[in-house]
């Protein structure tokens, strides 16, 4: 069996309060094989970005998991990167490391 690069297991995450609560991804499984190319294509706000987010280490799932090659994402790392489609600052990080 060959081991995923990218694992996503189950994955919830939505956004409100409980009595609003929007879930915006829902029991979202996947599994992205190293060295391959597997693009997101669909509507506006159906959650792709939300996705990314997730993968990139900016935000957590609700529920399950997702790992790089076996390790969870908790956090933002060096081993992943996000191009924003506008032009965007990271405000923790300082001039030099955000570009």
């Amino acid at each position: 069996m060959v081991q995923s690069a990218l694992e996503i297991k189950e994955v919830y995450k939505g956004f409100g309060p409980d009595w609003a609560r929007e879930e915006i991804i829902s029991d979202f499984s996947l599994n992205v094989k190293a060295g391959g190319l597997t693009v997101l294509v669909g509507p506006s706000g159906c959650g792709k970005s939300t996705l990314v987010n997730l993968i990139a280490g900016f935000d957590s799932p609700d529920r399950g998991e997702i790992s790089m090659d076996g390790d969870r994402i908790t956090q933002p790392s060096h081993d992943r990167m996000v191009v924003f489609q506008e032009t965007a600052l990271i405000p923790w990080q300082t001039t030099i490391q955000n570009v």
